[in-house]
C-alpha cells in the first residue's frame, strides 16, 4: 500500500519535533476549513503566522498535554486537551509579536438552562500579552489539568478563578468565586472580572 504524503511541509516537520503537535496538524480538518488551508503555499503562511505558538510548543515537555483549536482564518489556540476542561488558551499576537493568554470557553458546554440561547461557539477574549515563556510555563502546568467540567478563568496571568460544572447557570456561585480571584487586585483584573460575570448573568437571555 502506497504511503499516505503528509500534509505539512517538510520545512515544518524539520524545525517541530513534538509528536502532539505534529499529530494534530496532521489531521486535514485542522486546515480545510480555513481559505489558506486549501493548498501547501496557504498552510505555509498559516505555519508562519502562528510560529510563535509552535515555538512554544516545542519547548514543552512530552508530560504536558495539550490542543490546539482553529478559531479565525489564521490563528490556532492553544488550550487544555479535553473539551470538559476550558477557559485558559494562548495564541500569538500578531502586533506585538508576543503570545496572548486568553479567555477561550464554549458557554454552552456550561449551561442547562432551557431559556438560555447559547450557540455553540466559543468566546475569545485577549487577556494580556506574555513574553516570558516562564510565566506561560506555570499557567499551563497549573491550569491545563483540572476536574470534568470545569473551566479556568484568566482576569490577568496572575489572577484566575476556578469554576466547575454549570457555572452559566449558578451566578450567584461564580460571582462568589470570580470576586475572590481578583480580591485586592488591579483595576485591570477587577474590571476584566466585572466584564466577565456581566456575561455570565446576561448571555443567552432576548430582551
Amino acid at each position: 500500500m502506497k504511503e499516505q504524503k503528509s500534509i505539512l511541509p517538510s520545512s515544518f516537520t524539520k524545525k517541530y519535533k513534538n509528536a502532539k503537535l505534529i499529530e494534530i496538524l496532521s489531521d486535514d480538518m485542522n486546515w480545510g476549513m480555513r481559505d489558506l488551508g486549501y493548498s501547501a503555499k496557504g498552510r505555509r503562511e498559516l505555519i508562519q503566522i502562528n510560529s510563535l505558538l509552535f515555538d512554544y510548543i516545542e519547548t514543552l515537555t512530552d508530560d504536558i498535554d495539550f490542543y490546539l483549536e482553529p478559531y479565525d482564518e489564521d490563528l490556532f489556540e492553544m488550550m487544555p486537551p479535553w473539551v470538559s476542561r476550558q477557559g485558559i488558551g494562548f495564541s500569538v499576537d500578531q502586533q506585538l509579536g508576543g503570545l496572548e493568554l486568553d479567555v477561550h470557553f464554549f458557554p454552552c458546554d456550561y449551561s442547562d438552562d432551557q431559556r438560555r440561547h447559547l450557540p455553540f461557539a466559543p468566546v475569545h477574549v485577549p487577556v494580556a500579552v506574555i513574553f516570558d515563556y516562564d510565566v506561560i510555563d506555570r499557567l499551563v502546568k497549573q491550569y491545563f489539568p483540572g476536574r470534568q467540567q470545569s473551566a479556568a478563568i484568566p482576569f490577568s496571568p496572575y489572577r484566575v478563578a476556578e469554576l466547575e460544572g454549570n457555572f452559566m447557570d449558578d451566578y450567584k456561585y461564580t460571582e462568589k468565586v470570580c470576586r475572590k480571584a481578583v480580591r485586592g487586585g488591579t483595576e485591570i483584573e477587577i474590571n476584566n472580572c466585572e466584564r466577565f460575570l456581566s456575561f455570565v448573568k446576561n448571555a443567552g437571555f432576548h430582551n
